[in-house]
C-alpha cells in the first residue's frame, strides 16, 4: 500500500521533516523545512516552537526569542515554549524576565516531569544571578527532591548555600 499525498496536511509534512533534521543536528535544513511549514500555516504550533529550538541551538537567541513568543501567541499554555523562552531570556542576560517564564512553567507543570526538574534548576540559576540566595536555595532544593542524581541541582544547591552563608 502506498502513502497518499494530502495537500491539506502539507504543513504537517514539512514540520515533521524539519523536526527530523533538527534531531539529526542539521539546524540549517531544519530551519528551511520549518519555515516552509510556516508558509503553509503560519499558526503551526510545533513548526514555530521547533524553529525556535533550531535558532537556540545555533546561538541565534534574538530569533529564538521571537519564535517562542509567536508560539505562545498561538498557544499561551505551551509549557515547552515557555520553558525555552525562559532559557533564551537567560542567555540574553534578562534574568528577571526569565524568572517570570520559569515561574509560569512551574505553575503549569505536573510535579513529577523532567521539565519541572529542569525548570527548578534554571529558576535557581536565575535567582543566583539575581543574588536572591535563599530563594535560589529553595529552587535547587526542589530540583534535588525531584531528581536526586542531577549534578546541576546539587551544585546549584551548594552554591546557593555558600552564597547565603554569612
Amino acid at each position: 500500500m502506498a502513502l497518499e499525498f494530502s495537500p491539506e496536511r502539507t504543513d504537517d509534512a514539512w514540520a515533521n521533516w524539519g523536526l527530523v533534521a533538527l534531531r539529526q543536528g542539521d539546524t540549517a535544513k531544519a530551519k528551511q523545512r520549518l519555515l516552509r511549514a510556516l508558509r503553509y500555516n503560519p499558526y503551526h504550533l510545533e513548526a514555530q516552537r521547533n524553529l525556535g529550538m533550531a535558532y537556540l541551538e545555533e546561538g541565534a537567541h534574538a530569533q529564538a526569542l521571537e519564535s517562542f513568543k509567536r508560539t505562545l501567541q498561538v498557544s499561551p499554555d505551551d509549557i515547552h515554549a515557555r520553558y525555552h523562552l525562559g532559557w533564551t531570556l537567560l542567555k540574553l542576560g534578562k534574568a528577571a524576565e526569565a524568572r517570570k517564564e520559569f515561574d509560569g512553567v512551574l505553575s503549569q507543570a505536573p510535579q513529577l516531569t523532567p521539565e519541572v526538574c529542569d525548570a527548578w534548576r534554571d529558576q535557581g540559576t536565575v535567582l543566583l544571578e539575581l543574588r536572591r540566595f535563599s530563594e535560589a536555595e529553595a529552587a535547587f532544593g526542589n530540583c534535588v527532591r525531584l531528581q536526586e542524581t542531577d549534578i546541576g541541582c546539587r551544585d546549584g544547591l551548594e552554591k546557593a548555600r555558600s552564597a547565603a552563608a554569612p
